[in-house]
């Protein structure tokens, strides 16, 4: 494992531990690349907290984008993040579409709920093309978990009960839709949100979650 690598590793199971369990699932070499894009994710979504000024962050995430694109062209710029991306073949994965998507919902108001979802979806969209997985069907439930994840992600660290509701409706529309098997590490969120959903003050522990995960996998 490069050092890069092992950088996104280290943050995404300290900082997106649930999200690090689920892309376990993925095959190699999709699982590195998914691990790339969840800390792709977190630097991203920590520029609002960093930053002094709303223009401070408008630059840093111009440089991300600017950064995405130099990694795309084979050129990524010395930062851990940027160079997994570069060297799991990540970056070469994600269409200009899915980026486009990414950074736009990004640029949105940070603590909207419009803005959470877009962003939980956005997430899930890339995760896909990772996964080479082009199905309406499944893309329909993925965005639709991505989004329910995202919003109960905001409901545990920021007390937002106004995303319990449209979280459970996300998760709602996703339950009925078939979906391909390559997937399940982008929908098995799904079981961990009903799981916090139900009891939002409780937290699982380590070995809950696995099994939660486990199962969710085998039965599809």
């Amino acid at each position: 494992m490069s050092d890069s690598l092992a950088h996104c590793v280290h943050e995404v199971r300290r900082r997106d531990r649930d999200r690090y369990l689920c892309a376990l699932f993925a095959p190699m070499p999709a699982r590195s690349r998914l691990i790339a894009l969840l800390a792709l994710d977190l630097e991203l979504a920590r520029i609002p907290h960093t930053v002094s000024e709303p223009l401070l962050g408008q630059m840093r995430l111009q440089w991300w984008r600017g950064a995405l694109a130099e990694t795309r062209q084979g050129s990524a710029p010395a930062h851990p993040v940027a160079q997994a991306l570069a060297e799991t073949g990540a970056a070469g994965a994600f269409s200009e579409d899915g980026i486009e998507s990414l950074f736009a919902a990004y640029d949105s108001e940070p603590g909207s709920l419009g803005g959470i979802e877009q962003r939980g979806a956005a997430h899930a969209a890339l995760a896909l093309e990772i996964l080479g997985v082009d199905d309406e069907q499944t893309r329909y439930a993925a965005c639709h978990i991505g989004s329910a994840w995202a919003l109960v992600v905001a409901m545990q660290r920021n007390s937002r009960a106004d995303a319990m509701a449209q979280a459970r409706d996300h998760l709602a529309a996703a339950v009925a839709v078939p979906t391909l098997r390559a997937a399940r590490p982008v929908l098995l969120p799904r079981a961990l949100a009903k799981a916090y959903l139900r009891r939002p003050q409780a937290r699982l522990t380590p070995l809950g979650r696995q099994l939660r995960l486990m199962i969710a996998y085998m039965r599809g």
